[in-house]
This record gives C-alpha cells, structure tokens and sequence, in this order.
C-alpha cells in the first residue's frame, strides 16, 4: 500500500487528500478499556493497537511525496497557528527528555516533526482555489461517514465493545465517550456549514442525512462537553446570514429527530438524561491537576496518571504535566486564535460572495477546539482527530486572509441554483447568461485540481491518559 500511494503521488498530487483523509480517519481509531482493564476489541483492533505507528508512516508518505510538488510548496502559506502546535508538541519532547530519558523525548520529537510539519507545508497547497475549500471540508465529513460505517459494522458485530459503562455511552472505535464526542461535535458542525453554504447543490441530501447521524451520535456519547462545543461552532455558522440559510435548519433538526427515533426504536439508550445533568464530574481531578502544577511549576511533574494526574482540561494539564513554559505555549495559542479569528471578520468583505461565510466556520472550529480544551487534554495530544483538524483548519484561515487580501480571484464560479447574496438576483433574472466564463478553458488551465467530490492504549495517546468521562 505505501509503494501504491508513492507511485501515486509521483502521478498526480490529487493523492495527498487519500493521505490526508487516511490520517484523519487513523487519528479518530483508538482502544478502549473497560472497567476492569480489559482492551475492548474491535474488528479494527489490529489497527487501533498499532495506530501511532500507521499515523507516522503516513506521514512519512506525505513528507517524501511532497518532494514531487515542490512548486507547490510555499513557506508563506505557513500557518503560524499550525506552527504553534509542533512547537507545543517540540515542547513536550524537552520535558520528556528532564522526566523520562532521552529516547521517550526522542521519539516525542521526532514523531511530530514527521507527523505535523509534512501537513503544515502541504495542506495550503490544497486549498488553491476557493472551491478547494468546500473539498477540504467534505473530506472530513466523508471519512466521518466512514468511521461511523466502521462503527455500525461493529455494533452489529458486537454492540457491547462500542459502548461503555452501564449508562450505555456511545465509544464507537475511540477510547471512551468523551474523545467520540469531541470529534463528532466538530464534524456535525463542518456538516451543517455544508449542508447551509456548500456551493454544490447535490450534496446536501447527503449532508443533511449526515448531521443528523452525527448529532445522535454526540447525544448518545453523553457528553455534555461534546454538545457545549457544537453550540458554540453551530452559533459560529449562523451568526452571519440567519436569512434564507435558517429555512434549512428545521430539516436538520428533522434529520436529528428521526435518527433518534429509529435508535430509540432499536433499543439504543442514547443517554439524554445525562445531556442535562448538573452534577460535576470534573472538579476531583481538577483539585489534583492543580495541586501537581503548583508543586512543580518549573517543569511539571510528567505526563500520565502517575505524574500530572488525568487529563481532564488541556490548560491545567499543560502546566501539572510539562511546567509553566507549556502553560506559555498554551496561552500563545489562544492569543493567536483570537487574533486569527479578528482577520478572518476583516477579510470577509473581499471574499467572492458565495464563500464569505467560510470564516465563520474557521472561527467556529476555534471556539470549539478552545471550549472543549477546558475539559479534556485535547491540546496535548500526539494522535488525534482534534489535534489534525485544528491543524488543517489553521492553514486554511492562513490561506483565506492571505488569498483574500491578496485580492487573489475566484477560480471558481458557482452554480446558479446554489448562490446566495449578491448574485442571486442576476441569476433570477438571467443577465449573467454572457459572462464570459468558458468552462472547457478552466477544466484545462487546472486539471490537476483535487476533486470535489492506527500500543495505544485508549484515547489519544499514551501521552495523556484515558478519562473514565
């Protein structure tokens, strides 16, 4: 499969979005353990026990491919966010290196200088055009699709090994309902900016049967930190254009409905009651986090439940574990977030019409990787759908400010039938039938464009331990 996927990107570039969508779904396998220690054993097992090592490997393909595509490459287009995170990663290698020894910190750093800045370097020359955009972001929900398939092929199999506790909690192929609900959060999110803005019409049916597995999904999880994150994304998406784009929003939730109802007619206990419980689940483990960075403030006290203690917010975990110089790093992140997010609301007004709302969901994704860092060590993670989409959403907020202030053209032309805004009376009244697009000059000027159409033992990695959620 490796030699295929070389003599591939030798061929044709299109092969980074299969690397890129085979990393997303290997970061979103995982094993869970039940109660009594035991591995819960999936028909993937083999690849969820393995997936750092297959995570790597892929990104080893990305870096040597990337060597065929040097004129596509361009170290402006680098993400300074994206950036942050291999330095954070960096980070982490040097407090392993004071806590553990020299190949733990070895291994650290060399696994995230092959995993991440591959994609760093390559992921903004995927997005050339603004319809590249739009791809990128089906390309998440597709191999969410996949993932879930795998799931239900699994919960036929044995229903048990995707669920946890006696509360029933929907795992899916993770390491325990709260790693399930922060990465379907997000993808119901991407979903529903699809299923509203997408510039191909004939996608929709299939977002917005999408959404609605996806929102079941997070609600079975039980996690209220996983449906706090898709309010703040969804709020994000609509906060811009609640006009004609609201009218769909009663199909999604439609969408939600019946899937709940057909779970609910198998038998499945989505776990609602929990969705709306005050009791407070985290403030034991925050009493220890804080107690561990406050005793080793300089450089923590090391990763793990033998050292920081569980990783049940990503800010208080960044200190207890590596020190305040993390802590630093974190604070640095956040900071550039916000000041992402201010540039993306400024460039809007030099955006093509039928792509402005894509920084609404840029700084959707943000609030929601912030907001669900308060809960979970999201941030510290070195295999993670979490940690790959804030990195592939940073660059695409780089590549939207510097296209947009650049006054860089739309490539792409949008269907009459899907446009919104200023176009859309030119297209009721047919005066755009002479506009001088011909459509044989751009499929040969850019045919090499990308199509629009896995021992870790729970959780994210062996880096930060499993929470029981």
């Amino acid at each position: 499969m490796g030699f295929a996927l070389l003599v591939m990107q030798m061929v044709s570039s299109k092969t980074n979005y299969i690397i890129v969508g085979l990393m997303i779904l290997v970061s979103s396998l995982g094993v869970a353990i039940d109660y009594f220690g035991h591995f819960q054993r999936t028909f993937l097992y083999p690849i969820q026990i393995h997936r750092s090592a297959i995570y790597m490997a892929l990104g080893v393909f990305l870096f040597i491919g990337m060597f065929f595509n040097l004129s596509r490459i361009s170290l402006r287009k680098v993400s300074f966010l994206g950036s942050m995170m291999l330095v954070m990663g960096l980070y982490q290698a040097a407090m392993r290196l004071i806590h553990e020894g020299p190949m733990p910190a070895t291994e650290t750093a060399v696994f995230f200088l092959v995993t991440l800045l591959p994609l760093l370097l390559v992921a903004p020359s995927m997005l050339r055009t603004w319809e590249d955009f739009n791809a990128m972001l089906r390309l998440m929900v597709i191999v969410g699709v996949v993932w879930t398939a795998a799931s239900m092929v699994q919960f036929v199999i044995n229903p048990r090994v995707i669920v946890s506790g006696r509360a029933f909690r929907f795992v899916g192929l993770l390491g325990n309902p709260q790693h399930a609900a922060t990465m379907l959060a997000p993808l119901a999110t991407v979903t529903l900016w699809l299923l509203l803005y997408d510039t191909k019409k004939r996608y929709k049916p299939f977002m917005l049967v999408s959404f609605g597995v996806f929102m079941v999904l997070a609600m079975w999880t039980g996690s209220r930190t996983g449906i706090g994150m898709f309010g703040l994304g969804a709020a994000a998406v609509m906060y811009s254009r609640m006009g004609k784009a609201v009218l769909l929003l009663p199909l999604g939730l439609l969408a939600v409905y019946v899937m709940y109802k057909v779970a609910t007619l198998l038998g499945i206990d989505l776990g609602a009651d929990r969705l709306v419980s005050t009791q407070n689940t985290r403030s034991g483990a925050w009493e220890i986090l804080f107690d561990n960075a406050r005793a080793n403030l300089l450089f923590g006290a090391g990763a793990g439940k033998d050292g920081a203690g569980e990783s049940e917010s990503s800010y208080l975990y960044a200190v207890a574990a590596y020190g305040v110089g993390m802590g630093a790093l974190v604070l640095v992140l956040m900071i550039t977030c916000g000041i992402q997010s201010l540039r993306l609301l400024r460039v809007k007004s030099l955006m093509p019409p039928s792509h402005k709302t894509l920084p609404d969901m840029m700084i959707g994704y943000f609030a929601m990787y912030l907001g669900g860092s308060v809960f979970e060590g999201i941030m510290l993670a070195r295999v993670s759908a979490p940690l790959i989409d804030m990195v592939i959403f940073s660059c695409m907020a780089t590549c939207i400010i510097q296209k947009a202030r650049t006054g860089d053209p739309a490539l792409y032309d949008p269907e009459p039938e899907d446009d919104y805004g200023a176009y859309e009376h030119e297209y009721a009244t047919g005066d755009n039938e002479d506009d001088g697009y011909d459509e044989d000059e751009y499929d040969s000027q850019y045919d090499d464009e990308p199509p629009t159409g896995l021992a870790d033992g729970g959780g994210w990695e062996s880096d930060v331990e499993p929470s029981p959620g």
